[in-house]
């Protein structure tokens, strides 16, 4: 075929492919280099290739006619597999991260519950303290009943502070 015969081809085309291989190999690249090296979940990654993901899609839509017969341009494979790896990628990144992400969202959550509880628990504990304190300074008998009325339901616990002798009590903590 002679030279002159030949479409030039199209840049929207070849931007859209582009962006398609791109968002697929940071989104299946991170997930892969995650497990393997067990790396913790960063939400960098998962919004670049989402963001890639939809540029390709935008582009190879605005591709496709761009590569048209009438437009005199080639590439209109370049346009659709950019469209294509596109919409890949989003379902990627909107169905599989999630999944991955979920333990250790639950993760955060318990261990945000447990420090509730460790500083409900050192709150009562605190307090018993100051209250022996200063019944030990004051020459008075020791007694937790004083503490309990302020940390029934401290941090979402029900603490409960009983008097185990004269000068020492007993702190539990019920979720």
């Amino acid at each position: 075929m002679p030279q002159h015969d030949q479409k030039p081809p199209s840049s929207v085309a070849g931007l859209a492919f582009i962006l398609g291989i791109s968002s697929l190999v940071i989104s299946i690249g991170d997930s892969a280099l995650s497990s393997v090296l067990r790396l913790p979940f960063s939400w960098h990654v998962p919004l670049l290739s989402g963001a890639l993901a939809l540029g390709a899609i935008i582009i190879g839509f605005i591709g496709i006619p761009h590569t048209s017969a009438r437009s005199g341009r080639s590439g209109r494979p370049k346009a659709v597999n950019g469209l294509v790896m596109g919409y890949v990628c989003l379902g990627l990144t909107l169905f599989l991260y999630p999944g991955i992400v979920m333990p250790e969202i639950m993760e955060m959550q318990d261990n945000a519950q447990r420090t509730i509880q460790e500083v409900a628990i050192t709150e009562a504990m605190n307090h018993c303290d100051v209250t022996l304190a200063e019944a030990l300074l004051n020459g008075e008998e020791f007694s937790c009943a004083d503490a309990q009325a302020d940390l029934s339901t401290s941090g979402g616990l029900t603490v409960t502070i009983v008097q185990n002798g004269p000068n020492s009590c007993l702190i539990s903590a019920i979720a």
